[in-house]
């Protein structure tokens, strides 16, 4: 019997929106990144909160528990696949955890840019879900059904790097929009600010209150155990 190229592919090809077929790829791809988002924000905050004590505690519980989180949801979808009998079950949980991980260090990144940025939880969350579903409608209309995960994430790949790029120049633009502010009101100011003139000691920033009339500079140690441990030097001038 003679087989063509297409009699042999045939019999192994699924159209992909097959694997999205049941209660639990719908809540896989439409709830549980929503989750992932709510588990991020609220390990964020935990995080941000325990830094301000030196406590890496509530970070570390943050990783185990997204770890925990992923691997529980991708190894239960690639189970639920290959009960179904589709083929390759195994891309649909790939292409669902690279984008939440993405967009998870993104998010993280986003904070080391940006660390006075207005991170409101509506936008981390909906970030994971929009992350998610952009990855998954590529994946479902690839044109090639090899390459499918690969087009999904590649296309996810590079609008999270543009926007990692937009939260830096945003960064960029207000922090020189407060530099600028700030040389004014310093220029202004009828009274004399204190300083810190000495080669072990660098500027961080400068701070004025809402009135202009109080100062603070911050400086820290150029190096040496007591940079190692965080310690900050404030100097306040007041009227």
């Amino acid at each position: 019997m003679n087989t063509t190229p297409a009699d042999t592919e045939a019999p192994a090809y699924r159209y992909p929106v097959d694997d999205l077929i049941g209660v639990p790829a719908k809540l896989y791809v439409w709830v549980f990144p929503l989750v992932v988002g709510v588990v991020v924000w609220v390990g964020w905050m935990m995080t941000l909160l325990g830094l301000l004590y030196d406590d890496t505690g509530p970070a570390g519980l943050t990783v185990l528990l997204l770890l925990a989180l992923l691997a529980g949801a991708h190894l239960g979808m690639v189970w639920w696949g290959r009960r179904r009998g589709g083929d390759r079950p195994w891309e649909l949980p790939v292409v669902v955890t690279a984008a939440l991980v993405m967009t998870t260090v993104v998010a993280a990144l986003a904070v080391v840019i940006d660390p006075q940025g207005q991170w409101r939880p509506i936008i981390v969350v909906l970030g994971h879900w929009a992350a998610v579903q952009v990855a998954v409608m590529v994946w479902v209309r690839a044109p090639s059904y090899r390459w499918r995960m690969v087009f999904a994430l590649g296309v996810v790949a590079v609008l999270l790097a543009g926007v990692t790029g937009l939260i830096g120049a945003q960064a960029a633009r207000e922090r020189a929009r407060q530099r600028v502010d700030l040389a004014r009101v310093v220029g202004e100011s009828a009274q004399p600010i204190a300083v810190v003139e000495h080669p072990d000691w660098v500027l961080e920033t400068v701070w004025a209150s809402e009135n202009d009339e109080r100062f603070t500079v911050l400086y820290a140690p150029r190096d040496g155990e007591v940079a190692e441990e965080g310690f900050r030097l404030h100097l306040r001038t007041e009227p």
